[in-house]
């Protein structure tokens, strides 16, 4: 029995060395700052000139119980994550060149179920859904990023916002949860507010009220 417990303990050792020393790769001129937590190095991802800044803990979650997975996490060039953010990954996590992650933010592509009452959710087998983040999208302070989601390019999320459902393009998006509220215009050539009244997800029809130009 103790033989186990040994040989169990090593094993759990050289797998933990091979997969948080180093990590996947790492873009010329892109740093780290200093304190901050990363599990999984190996599954972690990052392109040229990014900057990750204190106290991110960024988690690429390789087992779990008695579960093992591949996750991946993959940022852009120029990427700017500030203070204090948390990404969890089990499967996959891109997010796009350009992009800036205000602090506190959460993203995760991992969910844990509480579909059997018998079994704490703690302990019951992870579910996880991809998440991407399109080009040069800026989240806002305090954002929740859920597992699934898919943000488009050059999206504006507001500060806190819960993110549930996809946001397309060029859309900012604000509130718990969050809706799109402006969709960029290429026609006027201006951001427009979103009708209240019209549901936007699904990729149906979308009415934009839009001051015009003068002429």
């Amino acid at each position: 029995m103790l033989l186990k417990k040994i040989l169990r303990r090593m094993h759990c050792l050289r797998v933990k060395l091979r997969n948080d020393l180093v990590w996947g790769s790492f873009g010329k001129g892109s740093r780290v700052i200093r304190p901050m937590r990363i599990v999984g190095k190996r599954f972690v991802h990052i392109g040229a000139g990014t900057v990750i800044m204190h106290d991110a803990r960024i988690e690429a979650v390789y087992s779990y119980g008695t579960e093992t997975f591949t996750p991946c996490i993959r940022m852009g060039d120029n990427v700017d994550i500030q203070q204090r953010v948390h990404i969890t990954c089990a499967e996959s996590i891109i997010i796009g060149k350009d992009v800036s992650i205000l602090p506190d933010v959460l993203i995760t592509d991992i969910s844990h179920p509480y579909d059997d009452i018998t079994i704490p959710p703690k302990m019951q087998r992870l579910k996880h859904y991809p998440v991407s983040i399109g080009d040069e999208t800026i989240i806002g302070m305090g954002g929740r990023i859920l597992p699934g989601i898919r943000i488009g390019k050059h999206c504006c999320i507001g500060a806190n916002a819960v993110v549930t459902k996809d946001i397309p393009n060029y859309s900012m998006a604000a509130g718990i949860p969050a809706v799109v509220i402006k969709r960029f215009d290429f026609e006027r050539h201006g951001w427009c507010k979103v009708n209240d009244n019209v549901i936007m997800m699904g990729g149906g029809n979308v009415t934009l009220l839009c001051a015009r130009k003068a002429a």
